[in-house]
């Protein structure tokens, strides 16, 4: 993510393109040499890096329909944050996502059951709150 002078003009890099013919998308950073990498993350959090271009802008084999994007970021800061309770919250929804793959890594819940549970787990307004 880079930034200028305040934290009101963030801006995260992406990178869109196909890998093989699958298109994917990731977080892209222009290495020092003028090589550009793009960032995978995948939803079992393992990261793989692939290079999108060389030097001289050229896509390696395998790589097609390149487009980079600077997409906005804005960072909302509270004056004067509760850390305990936001170190508590987090805590708690860790846990609640970790519950939910469990049961279905077990079997408990089957694939739409899961994922119509981390949806609301993540999504979902729910009437407690």
């Amino acid at each position: 993510m880079t930034h200028g002078e305040d934290m009101d003009d963030m801006v995260l890099r992406l990178c869109r393109f196909t890998l093989d013919g699958e298109p994917d998308v990731g977080e892209y950073e222009r290495l020092a040499d003028g090589s550009g990498v793009c960032r995978l993350y995948g939803l079992d959090g393992v990261e793989e890096t692939v290079r999108v271009h060389d030097t001289d802008g050229l896509m390696p084999d395998g790589i097609g329909d390149l487009e980079l994007l600077n997409v906005p970021v804005t960072v909302n800061e509270t004056t004067d944050p509760d850390l305990n309770a936001l170190r508590d919250g987090l805590a708690g929804g860790c846990a609640m996502t970790d519950l939910i793959l469990e049961e279905y890594k077990t079997g408990i819940l089957d694939e739409t059951e899961a994922a119509a549970r981390l949806w609301m787990h993540l999504f979902e307004k729910r009437e407690e709150e």
